[in-house]
């Protein structure tokens, strides 16, 4: 099903719609990105002569890398949509509390 434009919500639409949004968002950052950025930091921080540096790949270094930039893609997706419906329910409160 096809997202509504946010300009045809309502006030209370718009509400759930964040609300919905927000958790989403946190939910990705916290069970994606972030694990997906700490596994990254964790593969590029072997040292030289350690066991795990000899077995270490471009390979699997270049997937990683693929895989957060992804994410990040991700990330930038669902704050772009969530930016829209903070601006539309600043502008619906603003119209509201002017009375226009």
């Amino acid at each position: 099903m096809a997202e509504r434009d946010v300009n045809n919500l309502t006030l209370r639409e718009l509400f759930n719609s964040a609300e919905r949004l927000t958790r989403e968002l946190i939910e990705h950052l916290e069970q994606g990105f972030l694990f997906k950025s700490r596994s990254l930091a964790r593969l590029v921080a072997a040292t030289p002569g350690e066991p795990e540096y000899e077995q270490i790949e471009d390979l699997t270094i270049r997937n990683q890398v693929d895989d957060l930039l992804k994410s990040e893609d991700f990330t930038e997706q669902l704050y772009r949509r969530l930016e829209q419906y903070y601006r539309a329910i600043d502008e619906n409160v603003t119209r509201i509390s002017t009375g226009g």
